[in-house]
């Protein structure tokens, strides 16, 4: 039996009940009083707005709008590439969604671990100069290479410049065999051996020309000094960069050439 049972079973005979069920049984009997009136209450409320409404539709219930309402309406036949072009039309949508995330993305952490796993890397002042070191020395010879089909090579000799490493480039760029190296080579180191080292200042003023008539020469012509010949013999030897003209190797990757397809003019020209 419940608690409230057991006080209505003792409320009969009063003289057995606690003071303080007995004030806990009138308590409830006063809650449910006030629930039944707050009810009764609501019910009236609720029938005086019902009387107050005066709209009263005619609903049948089994017209042909609710009929056709309650119906699934679908096509009787898919139209052509349906599936296709909606699938095509979510793809585009997703595609660019996802460009809207990685344009509004901001990475935050994820080249840490590749970073922090590099090493430290010093400071250095280097600004990438050191690769046009090459191309800030004198140039002293170009040297065009035929390679057959119309196509042609240029090869570019600067102070100190070394003529294997010269070869295996060129060689590797235009795929040559090894024998055309080899005798690439052997022709870059002639002709750089032709240049010579380059000639020091000289310590004296250069001796100039005699103009006046020779007598041997019976005085129509003028005379050269042995100084000036020389100096202008080397100077047409090393001949500077815009001055030289480089010869040209035949080559057609299949087989070395003779020293003839190779050749040198100085630039003062002979």
């Amino acid at each position: 039996r419940t608690h409230r049972e057991e006080l209505l079973r003792n409320y009969e005979s009063r003289d057995k009940m606690a003071r303080h069920d007995r004030l806990y049984y009138e308590g409830l009997l006063a809650q449910q009083e006030v629930e039944r009136v707050h009810r009764e209450a609501v019910a009236m409320r609720e029938e005086r707005e019902v009387r107050q409404c005066t709209f009263a539709p005619r609903v049948n219930a089994t017209s042909h709008a609710i009929a056709m309402r309650n119906k699934v309406m679908r096509p009787k036949s898919t139209p052509r590439s349906f599936s296709e072009t909606i699938q095509r039309m979510r793809e585009a949508n997703q595609l660019r969604e996802n460009e809207r995330l990685s344009l509004i993305r901001v990475p935050r952490g994820e080249n840490y671990e590749r970073l922090r796993a590099s090493g430290f890397a010093p400071f250095s002042f280097d600004d990438g100069t050191a690769r046009n070191y090459r191309q800030k020395r004198r140039l002293l010879l170009h040297v065009d290479v035929q390679l057959g089909h119309g196509k042609q090579g240029r090869i570019g000799i600067h102070e100190g410049d070394d003529p294997k490493t010269l070869a295996r480039n060129f060689s590797r760029a235009y795929h040559l065999d090894p024998d055309t190296r080899t005798r690439l080579h052997q022709l870059l180191c002639f002709h750089m051996g032709q240049l010579g080292p380059p000639p020091a200042a000289p310590t004296h003023p250069i001796q100039t020309a005699d103009t006046r008539p020779s007598k041997r020469s019976g005085g129509g012509h003028t005379t050269q000094s042995a100084a000036q010949a020389e100096h202008e013999e080397t100077e047409v030897r090393r001949s500077s960069a815009d001055d030289v003209k480089a010869g040209q190797v035949q080559t057609d990757g299949r087989r070395p050439h003779s020293d003839a397809d190779v050749r040198r003019d100085s630039g003062g020209g002979e």
